[in-house]
């Protein structure tokens, strides 16, 4: 019987989210999204603020799961090893991240037990969610930058400055925000 010298790590997960701090709320609704399920799930996880430039598909979240994870949760993902041998993955995107973790056994399968009616029912209702509601969640805070921008003094053309609100700009603003 043989006995291994090496000990073999714990599986480590840092979630870039694009602000450091834990417990400051980050406005986007797809970290909001995976963080939530890595919590519910009692996975433990480290937050770092990560950047666009360097995530994997240029979207913040993204997330670096290190450790061994099954061949077929894996798939055809670039697994690379860092100075330690260890592999690290790289996921981007919501959806493929809570999606990778569920097939690897990480995260609980929430809709394991739906019928395929049901789970074709889920899959729309989140796509709905996700494309045509996001808007809603992040656009207020446009909206309110276009008003303040709008406040700022302008030099009028008779010569005098104004601090008016642009009433035509915040209803365009509007307008191309909420249709």
């Amino acid at each position: 019987m043989a006995t291994s010298t090496k000990m073999e790590a714990a599986p480590s997960i840092t979630l870039f989210r694009g602000w450091r701090e834990p417990g400051k709320h980050v406005w986007s609704p797809f970290v909001v999204k995976v963080e939530a399920r890595l919590r519910f799930a009692g996975v433990k996880y480290k937050i770092d603020s990560g950047s666009p430039m360097h995530a994997p598909k240029g979207k913040i979240p993204y997330l670096e799961y290190r450790g061994e994870l099954p061949a077929d949760a894996v798939g055809g993902l670039y697994v690379r090893e860092d100075e330690t041998s260890e592999p690290v993955l790289s996921l981007s995107d919501s959806a493929l991240i809570i999606k990778t973790l569920t097939q690897a056994g990480v995260l609980p399968d929430l809709n394991g037990n739906l019928s395929a009616k049901d789970k074709l029912t889920d899959m729309g209702l989140r796509t709905m969610l996700e494309d045509k509601l996001y808007f809603y969640h992040v656009c207020p805070f446009a909206i309110v930058i276009s008003l303040y921008t709008d406040m700022l003094p302008r030099q009028r053309s008779d010569g005098l400055t104004t601090t008016t609100p642009c009433a035509t700009t915040s209803y365009g603003a509007f307008r191309i925000l909420y249709g």
